[in-house]
């Protein structure tokens, strides 16, 4: 059972995170060396180039917080 039937999705890839890091408040541990990790509780954790990379897009709608390894 489709929620939205009659509309059309745009065209679009995937992204799936391999990445792991633990996060605290405002600092990350046990982090796999990825670019683009997830948190235990589903957040997205990137470094500082992957972040460059993605300001090239669109991402107003992101929280944005800077984590120090603890």
């Amino acid at each position: 059972m489709e929620l939205y039937p009659d509309k059309e999705l745009p065209s679009f890839t995937r992204f799936i995170p391999l990445g792991k890091v633990e996060v605290e408040g405002e600092h990350f541990n046990d982090w796999s060396g990825h670019h683009f990790c997830l948190s235990s509780r589903g957040e997205l954790v990137v470094t500082k180039n992957a972040l460059d990379f993605l300001k090239k897009f669109s991402i107003k709608y992101c929280d944005i917080t800077k984590l120090t390894q603890s």
